[in-house]
């Protein structure tokens, strides 16, 4: 019963969303930033409703979002090509650049997930940076892991791993590390607690 409810309530919530979703899909084909102005507005919509049309929004723009995730209040997509997988929670005022995101990760709130170490370009001193493009490459944060309060990712983050509040994660993380800092370190394997 309770997975028919839920299933009904997020038909209603793409219903409710699809003409975002439809501006968005006009906005792509015009190249204007419609993901990132539709995620605004829906960011601060509060409370469960506000989590269940930003999840059908997410499903139906990102490159690929499962219906079962939980997107907090403020929460931010600049663009589309990001992936999160089912049991995803991401807390609130996060901003969720290109990604893929596992199953069961946890993000805290005010998180920057912020497409890696190389996003702006800037080699040519005579032209201006802004000028100069960026190359974006997808970070991924593997299945659950916990991404801590504050942090900022730029790097891959493996699976099970911990990641303090406040630390900045600017190369790899194995799999089952425990890493804080800024820049983020690895200060154990989760494996050795047992």
């Amino acid at each position: 019963m309770r997975n028919s409810v839920k299933r009904i309530v997020r038909l209603v919530s793409l219903v409710l969303v699809s003409p975002l979703v439809l501006s968005v899909w006009i906005g792509e084909r015009m190249g204007s930033g419609a993901v990132s102005g539709c995620s605004q507005a829906l960011a601060f919509l509060p409370g469960i409703v506000g989590r269940y049309l930003r999840a059908a929004f997410c499903a139906a723009v990102l490159d690929r979002c499962s219906a079962d995730v939980a997107i907090d209040f403020g929460v931010l997509f600049p663009y589309a090509q990001v992936e999160i997988d089912p049991g995803v929670y991401i807390g609130p005022y996060s901003i969720i650049a290109e990604s893929v995101i596992g199953r069961d990760v946890i993000i805290g709130s005010y998180v920057s997930v912020i497409g890696g170490r190389r996003n702006h370009n800037f080699s040519d001193l005579e032209t201006p940076i802004r000028f100069q493009g960026n190359s974006h490459e997808p970070v991924h944060i593997g299945e659950d892991s916990w991404i801590g309060n504050q942090a900022i990712i730029m790097a891959d983050v493996g699976k099970k791993c911990v990641i303090g509040a406040g630390s900045v994660v600017v190369d790899d993380i194995p799999d089952y590390s425990v890493a804080v800092g800024n820049p983020a370190r690895v200060v154990r394997d989760r494996r050795d607690e047992n």
